[in-house]
């Protein structure tokens, strides 16, 4: 949310990284219009020479994201949403504006098949590690200290495979 509302700045934002915010640690920026406007240039949108000619009622500067909701009480104020509540805002908003993203769920397919190759490789270098430790194990000049060693590692590499 902090990154899509860098690029998709409403008039406080714009003022917060122009002239720096201390209480949020966020030091002055001059450059920072300047930032946005490579960033829309790159995707073909020309945006005013200057911030004092921008239309905060006009994409992108009215696509700002809100982080704080009212906090329900009769005094005011705003509170922050409960993350599962931003990830529905966050991906409401996102399909509003056409933002192609991929969901939480897509996103564990896809470190499953990930996830899945790592360990096939993983095996086959095992296989191969096994090969290799049963050749070294056969050589009589191995000393007793290696020798051990290396029938301490196969036998971890056999209990974890058997004798495929």
């Amino acid at each position: 949310m902090k990154a899509h509302n860098y690029y998709h700045p409403d008039s406080k934002t714009i003022t917060m990284y122009l002239k720096g915010d201390k209480t949020k640690g966020i030091e002055a920026d001059p450059d920072y219009y300047e930032k946005v406007k490579d960033f829309w240039a790159k995707k073909g949108v020309e945006l005013p020479e200057s911030v004092d000619e921008v239309d905060f009622k006009m994409p992108p500067f009215n696509q700002t994201m809100t982080i704080y909701v009212p906090a329900g009480r009769g005094r005011g104020g705003a509170k922050r949403r409960k993350t599962e509540d931003d990830y529905s805002y966050m991906i409401g908003e996102f399909q509003a504006q056409d933002y192609y993203g991929s969901t939480l769920q897509e996103d564990k397919e896809q470190e499953q098949v990930v996830d899945d190759a790592r360990k096939k490789v993983n095996k086959i270098l095992d296989m191969k590690r096994i090969k290799i430790l049963k050749l070294q194990l056969d050589n009589p000049d191995l000393s007793d200290k290696k020798r051990q060693n290396r029938q301490k590692e196969l036998d971890s590499l056999l209990a974890l495979y058997g004798d495929e």
